[in-house]
């Protein structure tokens, strides 16, 4: 009889080496375009990195199609595809809803609620840096969501016998999704965030040491 590959000495010895992520452990760094700077200056980036208490991190989808081998059917990728559709964060929200405000404007920045005009997409779509955190506050893994662009504000239920925090739901389309420890050099827009935050000389040292 096989024996279990399973050893829970085993387990408990890589468990204390390598403690798992924890989904309460994170930051991002999130910017708003430049034409929303004059709304409440160093207000936006600053508030919505502190406030956000729930992400999602995006996926992948491999696409596969149909291969016919004699008189078998296979199935074989074809293409890749990123999961960036609806990525959602989640912010309480200030007393004086500021951070629902700026939202509202960057919607509105892309397209005109009055004359329905839409903007240039380079104006108004922006990166997006999530770190992953230990118990520590050290940084284990950084993801950059490439062209990030908020879609959706959802509905705040507003009831007298809730007497819970208000939270400010935003729905982001991305384009696609970086893992900066992966090697990968990051696109020039992020050169300026990076250097704000003190992360290029780190991730650009991983690249070339």
């Amino acid at each position: 009889m096989a024996n279990s590959f399973f050893n829970q000495r085993d387990f408990t010895s890589f468990i204390r080496d390598n403690a798992p992520a924890r989904s309460d452990r994170f930051e991002i760094l999130m910017e708003v375009p430049a034409g929303l700077k004059e709304l409440d200056p160093g207000y936006g980036d600053r508030i919505m990195s502190l406030m956000c208490e729930e992400m999602q991190l995006p996926g992948y989808s491999a696409t596969n199609v149909p291969v016919k081998i004699g008189a078998w059917t296979e199935f074989r990728n074809q293409n890749l595809e990123f999961l960036t559709q609806d990525v959602v964060f989640t912010f309480l929200s200030d007393g004086d809803l500021k951070i629902r405000e700026m939202f509202e404007k960057w919607i509105e920045l892309s397209v005109d609620p009055v004359s329905k005009e839409v903007s240039f997409t380079d104006d108004v779509k922006k990166d997006i840096v999530v770190r992953l955190l230990d118990k520590q506050n050290n940084v284990r893994t950084e993801y950059i969501l490439i062209d990030a662009l908020p879609k959706l504000i959802n509905i705040n239920q507003m009831s007298w016998s809730n007497n819970t925090h208000l939270r400010i739901s935003v729905s982001f389309a991305v384009r696609k999704w970086y893992r900066t420890e992966n090697g990968g050099i990051p696109p020039d827009g992020l050169k300026e965030l990076l250097q704000r935050t003190g992360l290029l000389r780190r991730v650009f040292n991983e690249i070339f040491d």
